[in-house]
């Protein structure tokens, strides 16, 4: 498992001795606190270490060492130098507290008689509000009086050391240090909150806010960054009145709670965040805290009791109980108010289509089939919307145009069914010259195909290179004859849907892509600053665009910097190296957005256009139709025969949201659930089923006809990584304000339910038209419009196509 990268700013001079103040020395050890790395905890331990003992800067900032200048922290220290207190009784305490050190070194002033050393924190999200860096100093500072006040200014470096002691790699959740630290300094505060800000729980500026509770990138819960001061009298009567025997019957953590089991700080907070709008809520936790700790059975402290008192100042919303309960009865409970007034899982249907008959439906898609093709001179894009096995690939083979495959496999296992003459593009071309293959990728990649035909070109003309070999040279004088042959075919060509999009076939005015080709037209990806940094640091252009990224807001998507250097020089640099990344691609995007879980990554979005001078035909059972109408406006018809009766049965079981989070708490039991049963879920979680089709996954689903007429489950809500949705929404030319992503109830097509989703409307369209994309190409594998399979769907997300839900 790779280590989590911490960006921190050093100064890789060795330093053996530490400077007296107001020396030339120390004036340029200051001023070379300049080189912004990532780190390992591993391996900041090693630098901060003799014999490296470098002064470091636990974060990043836009200029000289100042206060203005501060951008973001990730690691926090501590100095201690005096022998008031031994680093076993620091860790102790901070154990004591759930917020324990990652490490803790030795100073370069340390003696045996006057002990000297300083105690680090990295936590797992940076902090890059000033306030928030302020609580945190404040906080540790109350639960530590002896340690350097000094500490907590914002421009604040720290001198390396002799001997570093790791104490745990895992790094330090950020909100629950700020809850904690929080809490510290309302008992100092003889319990009054008023030192605490009321939007404590937005890591961003402004209007701006960051997501909490992240699993897998996908947040659960988002308040306002502005949070207004909550008002709810501590009994007053809006709040919600429950059965509290009825409660204890649904929640084990809540249970054992009140017969006096002691809970930790994360089971507590998140218990009170539930209690917290509930009659009787606040007396019921603080009386059970009391009675256990008279009894000798618990040994709440001050800043347990003053939880309810943080939170009557922080608007905190509901933790999900699963989240912190350590009992499998609460694995799939996500509040104790929805538990109670809500069935997990019910789908309200708020209206019922009308199916037709599949002879309806066949007969209608080959009549508006044949309308849209024989259009003359027409340029508009048709995406028809039918379901999968109503015949798309049959026929096409009668079809003269240019035909489009997702794959070179696919392109090929239909050729084979042609019933008109026809051409294939060739293949992708292979050379064994790697430097060559990375270059031509790079090509592909960013829609750069007369680059790609030109370095074709040269390795078939240059037979005696010492670089491109004699085989490498037949390679490519063979694809350039299959080119040439099919693009200068007026019969029908297959090809695939990158080469379609590029418009490489004169001879047809019809364009045909069978299956949806969003991927290919918004395409996203991602790379770390880090691999930029070690290919174009020498280069003025790659070094202001490199700065621009390290010191760009997190969070936030942006338009992607233009540089006007020759990007073929970075291509021979990153082939003779042995990075992995999709870098170059960045240079052709549209726009990107810094991880605010990890500030070395960069994700970006390129996209790419269909051909403007043909008439584009999309033969989809899975398209994003919120998508494509935002893509295309005015240019696009939609052609909807998706409401068609069913020879097969699928039954959607959605009392359990099955995302990668909840599947990592339940999986084993739908494992056991399905048995022996053929299983399509995400790629990472196959080895947990039995029986798991290989090669066949969430993503991967497209085109294959192995489980046709075939019993079939599929696990799995496909949430995307929601930088995902949010720079589809950028791309699409959608201003998004508001990315609160919350439990909710909600409306979508048919139905109403509760899902986690986003509260802007466009965001929350373009995240469930993807997520249906995919659930509907996973059960599409049964063929079910044809034959009697039975398709049994884990997910809360509920599908169109299911006869009968479960919940």
């Amino acid at each position: 498992m790779n280590e989590k990268i911490f960006q921190i700013t050093i100064n890789p001079t060795p330093i053996k001795i530490k400077p007296k103040k107001d020396s030339s020395e120390l004036g340029r050890i200051v001023n070379g606190i300049n080189y912004i790395t990532g780190v390992t905890i591993n391996q900041f331990s090693q630098i901060v270490a003799a014999p490296f003992s470098y002064p470091w800067y636990g974060g990043i900032r836009n200029g000289n060492l100042t206060n203005e200048n501060w951008t973001a922290t990730s690691v926090f220290g501590l100095d201690f130098d005096n022998s008031d207190i031994s680093i076993s009784e620091v860790i102790k305490i901070c154990s004591n507290a759930e917020v324990p050190p990652q490490l803790w070194y030795s100073t370069l002033s340390n003696t045996p008689q006057k002990p000297r050393y300083r105690v680090v924190w990295f936590v797992d999200t940076p902090v890059n509000n000033p306030m928030h860096h302020k609580i945190i100093y404040d906080g540790m500072l109350s639960l530590f009086p002896q340690a350097d006040p000094k500490c907590k200014n914002l421009s604040r470096f720290f001198f390396g050391g002799n001997q570093s002691t790791i104490i745990n790699l895992k790094p330090t959740n950020t909100q629950k240090l700020l809850d904690i630290c929080s809490l510290t300094l309302i008992s100092s505060d003889k319990g009054r909150n008023r030192k605490i800000p009321e939007n404590l729980l937005a890591f961003n500026f402004g209007e701006k806010r960051q997501l909490l509770y992240n699993s897998y990138r996908n947040y659960q819960i988002s308040p306002d960054s502005l949070q207004k001061k909550n008002t709810t009298p501590i009994e007053g009567s809006e709040l919600l009145i429950i059965d509290w025997e009825h409660a204890r019957q649904k929640v084990k953590l809540l249970d054992k709670f009140l017969n006096g089991e002691w809970l930790f700080h994360d089971q507590l907070f998140g218990l009170a965040t539930n209690l917290l709008k509930i009659k009787g809520g606040r007396k019921l936790m603080r009386d059970t805290m009391l009675k256990y700790n008279q009894l000798g059975l618990t040994d709440y402290t001050k800043n347990n009791f003053n939880i309810f008192t943080y939170l009557n100042k922080v608007n905190y919303p509901p933790i999900p109980i699963y989240k912190f309960s350590n009992y499998p009865e609460d694995s799939n409970i996500h509040d104790i108010i929805n538990e109670l007034t809500h069935k997990r899982g019910f789908v309200d249907r708020i209206s019922s289509p009308i199916n037709i008959s599949l002879s309806d439906a066949e007969c209608s898609f080959k009549t508006e089939f044949k309308r849209v093709l024989d259009l003359k001179n027409d340029k508009g894009i048709y995406l028809f919307n039918v379901p999968t096995a109503i015949g798309k690939t049959q026929l096409l083979t009668n079809v003269n145009a240019t035909l489009c495959f997702p794959t070179h496999t696919l392109k090929n296992e239909v050729a084979e069914r042609m019933k008109l003459d026809y051409k294939l593009a060739p293949d992708s071309i292979q050379f064994k010259n790697p430097a060559l293959n990375y270059k031509l990728q790079y090509y592909y990649q960013t829609g750069q195909y007369k680059k790609a035909t030109a370095l074709i070109y040269q390795v078939a003309e240059n037979i005696s290179s010492k670089i491109n070999s004699s085989d490498d040279a037949f390679l490519a004088r063979d694809y350039i004859l299959q080119k040439f042959n099919s693009e200068s075919s007026t019969n029908t060509v297959l090809t695939t849907h990158a080469r379609g999009i590029n418009n490489e076939y004169k001879h047809h005015d019809t364009i045909v892509f069978d299956e949806d080709p969003l991927n290919t037209l918004i395409d996203i990806k991602s790379f770390e600053i880090s691999d930029l940094i070690k290919i174009g640091s020498d280069n003025p252009e790659i070094k202001d665009i490199m700065n621009e990224l390290l010191n760009v807001k997190d969070g936030i998507v942006l338009t992607t910097p233009k540089i006007n250097c020759d990007i073929d020089i970075f291509i021979d640099k990153l082939s003779g190296t042995t990075i992995q990344s999709n870098l170059l691609g960045f240079f052709n995007s549209k726009f990107y957005y810094r991880d605010p879980y990890d500030l070395n990554c960069i994700h970006y979005v390129m996209k790419r256009e269909l051909p403007i001078n043909k008439k584009v035909i999309i033969l989809s059972a899975t398209a994003p139709v919120f998508v494509y109408e935002k893509l295309f406006c005015n240019r696009l018809s939609v052609i909807d025969i998706k409401n068609v009766e069913q020879v097969g049965e699928i039954v959607q079981y959605t009392n359990k949201s099955c995302s990668r989070n909840g599947l990592n708490r339940y999986c084993q039991t739908i494992s056991e659930q399905v048995g022996e049963k053929p299983v399509i879920t995400f790629k990472g979680y196959q080895k947990r089923f039995k029986n798991a089709i290989s090669g066949m996954y969430f993503g991967n689903t497209a085109g294959y006809d192995i489980m046709k007429g075939k019993d079939l489950v599929v696990v799995g809500t496909p949430h995307k990584n929601n930088v995902e949705y949010l720079l589809t929404a950028a791309i699409l030319g959608i201003n998004i304000d508001n990315t609160e992503m919350k439990y909710q109830d909600v409306e979508y097509g048919d139905f109403r339910f509760k899902f986690n989703s986003f509260s802007d409307l466009d965001l929350r369209n373009i995240q469930f038209t993807l997520i249906q994309s995919d659930l509907i190409q996973a059960v599409g594998r049964a063929r079910t419009l044809r034959t009697n399979a039975r398709v049994e769907v884990f997910s809360n997300f509920p599908l169109y196509l299911a006869n009968k839900f479960v919940f």
